[in-house]
């Protein structure tokens, strides 16, 4: 690895310094957006209701959740 140095790979830049490796994909998606410029929201075949709770489930016995607060 070269410490310091910038790469450009699949759309990536890599920038590697300090014992890190940073991915920056902004270049890739300006030149895309720029290519396509009517490019427009469109709707996924997920609802927007995906992972919303079912209230008809039982609810898990205390010692089965896991809070991530």
């Amino acid at each position: 690895m070269v410490v310091g140095s910038v790469h450009l790979y699949l759309g990536m830049q890599l920038k590697f310094g300090n014992g890190q490796v940073k991915v920056d994909m902004s270049y890739y998606l300006a030149k895309v957006l720029h290519e396509f410029p009517n490019l427009k929201e469109e709707v996924l075949p997920g609802k927007k209701n995906l992972f919303a709770p079912s209230m008809d489930l039982p609810l898990l016995a205390e010692k089965e959740c896991i809070s991530f607060t």
